[in-house]
């Protein structure tokens, strides 16, 4: 009973997985961000992953395999927060207005 249990959980955890990175490509599709595409791919991979797991004999998260698959889609997500922070440090350039001069790009129009 206990195995059943765990059974469906790694099916609807797996499946959860697959709807979020659903609603990742969506959002990389309006934006373009790439920010979305690595969490799209980090939760694809997770719920491989899951799917992986529910299909072995012996379904245990601990086993090297498994874990490493899910350290690389936390490795995933880290990267593109660490990439969108660094992307919004860049300096911004002042570009001329329809007046001709330039202006600040904090300052507003």
């Amino acid at each position: 009973m206990n195995d059943a249990i765990n059974l469906m959980l790694l099916g609807a955890i797996g499946m959860a997985c697959f709807i979020a990175g659903l609603f990742f490509v969506r959002s990389w599709r309006k934006t373009g961000d790439r920010f979305f595409l690595f969490f799209a791919v980090s939760f694809f991979m997770e719920g491989v992953n899951r799917a992986a797991l529910g299909c072995t004999s012996d379904p245990n998260e601990a086993r090297p395999f498994f874990y490493f698959v899910r350290f690389l889609s936390f490795v995933l997500i880290l990267i593109a927060i660490m990439l969108k922070n660094l992307e919004s440090e860049q300096p911004r350039i002042s570009r001329p207005t329809s007046r001709g001069r330039y202006e600040s790009p904090d300052e507003p129009a």
